[in-house]
């Protein structure tokens, strides 16, 4: 087993987790992140928002934050293994944004010595770890500094994290033979599933198509959906005949897509290539376009309906950007509530039973409420995420409400 300090660089959806499950394996943990007040959070026994929906990391967070082995810290300190798990979002030209990453790396660098191991677990564009290696080169305080460097994307599904870390298939990708076998004995502390060792490339591509596939069945079943609706087909019978063809699996559509990965990691795979025609990147715009046409459906809804007078209140339904979680990353809804609200006047509740934090900067005609509060008092009802706890809204609703069941729910 290792024996030596690790550097957890990162302390959010996946970086926690980690942190944890090696102090549980007695190893020696330096949990890091910037953020100085969720760190003094963790010190003191409060695991916060991050922690939501995720029970199994929460009760592993409380048998281990006392630990000896595991210090949270918001100063960066020499350690053996440092594995870097911070965000890279895009911008708003859909080009990755990997300033953390870059960041996090010059850190390390300050202390990198002879046979240090770096991992990179955030999710990165083609040829980045190459750009990283120049990076080390530049920063590092040791010419010809003969260190190990890994690529392991993660591969998490909110709500179930600390499950999926531990039993899910990893692919390590190293710049040799020796990266690869330390970082497999690293992952081999805390995971149970199999452990493929690769090149870098070969990992770069592999965590970036599997959300790109995943994107494009997305964006069949979406575009499908607008195809059905367009001709008065009821697009739910389509696909369920369709898939009782023995190799027809059509997915069910949705608002559009959210999360951190799959509205994302296409754009990475594609960011040199996107003039070129691409399957991907229309898929993109598909699912982005899903969204829209929603948006654009209950604003017609609502100028058309005469039932609907101008002082009568909407209420969204469902904020996350999945059913039964609190995560609101990239969340189609909350693209959605935005879209309509600059186009009507009406005053508009949300609700969401795994969201407590009111997200919305222009609360102009915008408010986030219990849902007994304001069931009884919106004329109009948008269902934007199917949550458990809406399964009985029926009985809680009048004949005089009107319903748009966006995710069909119902």
């Amino acid at each position: 087993m290792i024996k030596k300090k690790i550097s957890i660089i990162g302390q959010g959806y996946v970086g926690l987790p980690i942190s944890l499950l090696l102090s549980k394996n007695s190893q020696q943990v330096s949990a890091f992140d910037i953020n100085t007040k969720l760190i003094k959070k963790f010190k003191n026994g409060s695991y916060g928002l991050l922690c939501e929906n995720e029970e199994d990391v929460v009760k592993l967070y409380l048998s281990q934050y006392k630990k000896r082995n595991l210090e949270f810290t918001d100063i960066l300190s020499e350690s053996d293994i440092y594995v870097v798990c911070v965000p890279t979002p895009i911008t708003n030209q859909n080009k990755p944004d990997l300033k953390h990453v870059y960041s996090a790396v010059s850190g390390i660098c300050k202390f990198l010595k002879k046979d240090d191991l770096i991992i990179i677990e955030s999710t990165i564009a083609i040829g980045s770890i190459d750009k990283i290696q120049k990076l080390i080169l530049k920063k590092s305080k040791i010419k010809n500094l003969k260190y190990h460097i890994a690529y392991c994307p993660e591969r998490v599904l909110p709500g179930n994290a600390l499950n999926e870390i531990i039993k899910n298939d990893r692919v390590v990708g190293g710049i040799n033979k020796k990266s690869q076998t330390l970082a497999k004995n690293f992952y081999k502390i805390f995971v149970k599933g199999s452990i493929n060792a690769t090149s870098v490339g070969v990992a770069e591509f592999t965590k970036l198509s599997e959300n790109a596939f995943r994107d494009i069945n997305i964006a069949f079943a979406n575009e499908l959906s607008i195809l059905c609706q367009k001709n008065n087909v009821n697009y739910n019978e389509v696909i369920k005949y369709a898939n009782k063809h023995p190799r027809v699996n059509i997915l069910k559509p949705g608002i559009g897509v959210g999360g951190h990965c799959i509205p994302i990691d296409p754009w990475f795979l594609i960011e040199n290539y996107k003039k070129d025609f691409s399957i991907i990147k229309n898929s993109r715009l598909v699912n982005i376009n899903k969204s829209i046409q929603i948006s654009k459906n209950i604003i017609n809804i609502l100028n058309s309906n005469k039932a609907i007078k101008k002082n009568d209140s909407i209420l969204f339904l469902g904020l996350s950007y999945k059913e039964n979680i609190g995560d609101v990353r990239e969340s189609p809804a909350i693209k959605i509530i935005n879209y309509v609200s600059k186009k009507i006047n009406q005053k508009i509740f949300v609700n969401d039973p795994y969201v407590k934090d009111n997200i919305f900067y222009d609360k102009k005609n915008i408010t986030q409420c219990n849902l007994s509060r304001v069931i009884k008092k919106s004329k109009f009802i948008v269902i934007l995420v199917g949550h458990s706890d809406y399964k009985n809204l029926h009985k809680l609703l009048s004949k005089q409400q009107i319903i748009y069941d966006a995710c069909d729910y119902f």
